[in-house]
C-alpha cells in the first residue's frame, strides 16, 4: 500500500451547520476504494491531483451527457480552490452529484463492466495495450512514455499484453 499524505480529520464542530441541507450521501468502503482507484488511475504522476480535463471523460464513462457550457460551469464549481486541478476531495464532491451511494457491490461491478465496455468497442473482452495507452494519453498527453509503460505494467497484472476485464476490475475496485 502506497504512502498517502495524511489529512487531518474533519472537525465538524468547527464548521457551520446548515440544518436545511439534506443528508449528504455517504459511500461505503468499497465505493470509496473504487473512487480512489479511479482517481489514482488519472493521477498518473501521483501528486494527489488530476487535471480538470478528466472531468468530461469521467462523466462520459458514467453516461452523463452535458452541454459544453454546462460542463465549463461544472468544472469551475468543482475546482473549489481554483487550482486548475481536481484533488480527491473535489473528485468526491463531483461523484456525489452523479453516483448514488450503493451498498450492493454487484451494482458497482455492473457499472465498472459498463465503463469497460465503452472502451472495448469491439466487445473482445479485453483492451489491447495500444488502446489502453491511447486512452491514458488522451487523458494525460504530457505523460512521459516511461511512466505510461509503468502504468500499463501495473494494470496488465498477468503480462499478457491485454487489459482483461478482471484486471480492469481489480484495479478500479481495489482488488488484488
Amino acid at each position: 500500500m502506497g504512502k498517502h499524505k495524511e489529512r487531518p480529520p474533519l472537525n465538524i464542530a468547527s464548521e457551520p451547520i446548515d440544518i436545511t441541507m439534506e443528508h449528504e450521501p455517504q459511500y461505503n468502503k468499497e465505493q470509496m476504494r473504487m473512487l480512489k482507484e479511479i482517481f489514482d488511475q488519472f493521477d498518473v504522476d501521483k501528486t494527489g491531483k488530476c487535471p480538470l480535463k478528466i472531468i468530461p471523460t469521467t462523466l462520459s464513462t458514467l453516461g452523463v451527457k452535458m452541454k459544453e457550457e454546462d460542463m465549463e460551469k461544472l468544472i469551475k464549481d468543482v475546482d473549489a480552490n481554483g487550482s486548475g486541478n481536481i484533488d480527491f476531495d473535489e473528485y468526491i464532491e463531483l461523484a456525489k452529484r452523479y453516483i448514488e451511494p450503493e451498498d450492493d457491490y454487484n451494482k458497482l461491478y455492473s457499472e465498472l463492466r459498463q465503463v469497460f465496455m465503452i472502451f472495448d468497442k469491439e466487445n473482445k473482452g479485453y483492451l489491447d495495450i495500444a488502446e489502453f495507452k491511447a486512452i491514458i494519453k488522451e487523458i494525460e498527453p504530457e505523460l512521459p512514455d516511461k511512466e505510461l509503460d509503468e502504468v500499463v505494467e501495473e494494470v496488465d497484472a498477468d503480462g499478457s499484453g491485454r487489459i482483461e476485464f478482471e484486471e480492469f476490475l481489480a484495479v478500479m475496485a481495489g482488488g488484488e
